[in-house]
């Protein structure tokens, strides 16, 4: 396995941005090309909770024993504390950042798969919020949905009422 961290400019969020990357790299990890599976990583936008970063998921848990041998590309961006959601107001699109934009980055970056049922995206607390959220929108994208320990959150309210006024 090998570990990543990649800045490059975000059109989303108009700036340049952080995202960790896991790619299994390892002989024991991978499903080698070919000509029926030309590129043969599924991939997963793995989202970190409230005051964390991009390096939570690689610090904090034993992340990367348990992607061994699951032929899985991880990338881990950087969520600042926006839940995930766009704010039109400030121009800090983070729901089309990980719902669109990094699907397309790590499309273009690496062989993963373009098909549908190998696309999923997960994330804890404010990030399980992000991408329940992210992945309900945009159900044609991903397959699966990993929502741990996600506030649900009502219609309406802004990034100023968080964390304050959270429904659990």
């Amino acid at each position: 396995m090998a570990l990543s961290n990649i800045t490059y400019f975000s059109n989303a969020l108009r700036r340049n941005i952080n995202i960790n990357v896991y790619l299994p790299i390892d002989d024991s990890d991978v499903i080698h090309a070919s000509s029926d599976n030309p590129r043969p990583y599924r991939l997963l936008i793995l989202l970190h909770g409230l005051h964390g970063s991009n390096v939570d998921w690689l610090t904090q848990t034993r992340l990367t024993s348990y992607l061994s041998g699951k032929n899985l590309v991880v990338i881990m961006p950087n969520g600042d504390n926006s839940f995930y959601v766009d704010n039109k107001n400030n121009g800090q699109l983070y729901e089309t950042l990980v719902r669109k934009e990094l699907v397309e980055f790590a499309r273009k970056l690496f062989p993963v798969s373009l098909a549908y049922e190998d696309t999923y995206i997960a994330g804890l607390s404010m990030g399980g919020f992000g991408s329940l959220r992210a992945g309900l929108v945009a159900n044609d994208t991903f397959s699966y949905i990993g929502c741990f320990s996600a506030p649900i959150i009502p219609v309406g309210y802004t990034s100023k009422d968080f964390p304050k006024k959270l429904v659990v």
